[in-house]
């Protein structure tokens, strides 16, 4: 959160809508068989490109 009012680039009505897609997409995590962090670009498209190959 506080990287993105940091950067200051989006309103706090458009803040509030993207805080309450991440509540609902980490309420859905339990959905999936796989959760990737998309922490380190090259990884993480790595770790994609793998699940695909499954």
């Amino acid at each position: 959160m506080r990287r993105l009012t940091g950067r200051g680039t989006e309103s706090a009505e458009e803040q509030a809508k993207r805080l309450e897609t991440a509540r609902e997409e980490l309420a859905a995590q339990g959905e999936f068989d796989h959760v990737v962090i998309n922490d380190e670009v090259a990884r993480c498209a790595a770790e994609v490109v793998e699940l695909m190959k499954d």
